[in-house]
Formats: structure tokens, C-alpha cells, sequence
């Protein structure tokens, strides 16, 4: 299925409408169907899992596929009040010892809390901080009567 672009200039609101609701139907219909099929996947997964380790192997091979095992992990942290002042020390340590200790940034992903920049931007008269940039994006409601 490819998406061909529909002229929607000449369509009336209530037009509009119908083909919005339409479409966000079919879009929740397809999202049920692949959470479905997630979950399917997630068991076979599992029975696989097994048999590779009833087996005792890494891996095996089909006539239609390669299975192997990887390992992925999944990090969090469990105490922030624990977290946050081992990395200040870790950042005084390092810069007790001539090194950048900007480099523990990188235990973090590059992106900024969005409720923090907007609370920043109201207390400061809109304001926002240095070096980042804010997009007002509009979008629609659709609510069904």
C-alpha cells in the first residue's frame, strides 16, 4: 500500500470531516491488528528462547530463516538520589585530575524535558534557554459528536 496524495482544496468541512474520522479509524484498526501480531511475535520469540536454551545452542537454522540470540539491555536508573551526586563526584574527580568533567554528559541522551524548557519559558517571559530552539507546531482536534 502507497500513500498517493489526495487534493483536498475543493472538500467542505464536513467533507473533511468524514474522511478524517475515516482515516483515523482504519489508522486504529491497524495499530489493534499490530498489537496483535506484537504479541504473537513476542511469544514465538519466547519458544525459540527456549529451545535455544533446552538445546544449549546460540542459534539454529530453518529452511526459511537464521535464528540467533543477542543480548539486549534495557538501562534505567533506580535511584536518581543516588545516581545524580555519584556523577558529581565522578565529574570532581575527573576534573581534579585534569580531564573534561563536561565528558559525564554523555551518561545522558541528547535531548532536553520538554515541561522544563516550557516552565523555564514562563517564569522567564518566554524566554527560552541559550542554544535551544523551540517549534510551535498546530494541529487538529477531532472529537465525534
Amino acid at each position: 500500500m502507497e500513500y498517493e496524495k489526495i487534493d483536498w482544496s475543493d472538500a467542505s468541512p464536513e467533507e473533511l470531516a468524514l474522511a478524517y474520522k475515516k482515516f483515523r479509524d482504519t489508522k486504529r484498526e491497524l495499530e489493534n491488528k499490530a498489537k496483535v501480531a506484537s504479541q504473537h511475535m513476542a511469544d514465538i520469540e519466547a519458544a525459540m528462547l527456549a529451545y535455544m536454551d533446552d538445546t544449549g545452542t546460540d542459534s539454529f537454522r530453518t529452511p526459511v530463516a537464521t535464528i540467533s540470540k543477542t543480548i539486549k539491555e534495557d538501562i534505567s536508573v533506580a535511584d536518581w538520589d543516588i545516581f545524580l551526586p555519584w556523577l558529581y563526584d565522578q565529574a570532581k574527580e575527573r576534573e581534579a585530575n585534569g580531564k573534561n568533567p563536561l565528558d559525564l554528559f554523555s551518561f545522558f541522551q541528547k535531548r532536553v524535558a520538554v515541561n522544563e524548557v516550557r516552565h523555564f519559558m514562563e517564569v522567564n517571559d518566554g524566554h527560552v534557554p541559550p542554544a535551544v530552539n523551540v517549534f510551535p507546531k498546530y494541529s487538529v482536534s477531532v472529537r465525534s459528536r
